[in-house]
């Protein structure tokens, strides 16, 4: 009798912790403080006078910002970062900073010349 009773006391514990301890795995975890962004591209390169556009894949990006000496300028637009490089943009890695969601999203920008 002894060891049937251990043996439901296992068996019950074991099935308590299988239907209480398990969360959901394909259940999305909820964060209060917005969506976590996520672009499409994290590096890009560019040429002076060009644009270029990064799609937002998840998340809601608020707005977009490049170093003030670099020759970049970044905005939002349309779930889409659009970077321009002005033809005195500077030669060089560049981080463009997206802000929105959890956590800010970068995007390191290579200006190139052309012909590289």
């Amino acid at each position: 009798m002894g060891r049937i009773s251990l043996s439901l006391l296992f068996c019950g514990t074991f099935a308590l912790v299988i239907a209480s301890g398990c969360a959901n795995p394909t259940s999305a975890p909820s964060s209060p403080g917005g969506d976590l962004l996520v672009i499409e591209s994290e590096e890009i390169e560019i040429f002076p006078g060009d644009e270029k556009e990064v799609k937002v894949t998840s998340g809601k990006a608020e707005s977009a910002e490049a170093p003030k000496e670099s020759g970049l300028t970044a905005k939002v637009e349309d779930g889409k970062v659009k970077i321009s490089a002005g033809k005195d943009a500077k030669e060089g890695e560049h981080k463009v900073t997206v802000k929105g969601g959890k956590k800010d999203a970068t995007i390191k920008v290579k200006v190139k010349k052309k012909g590289e």
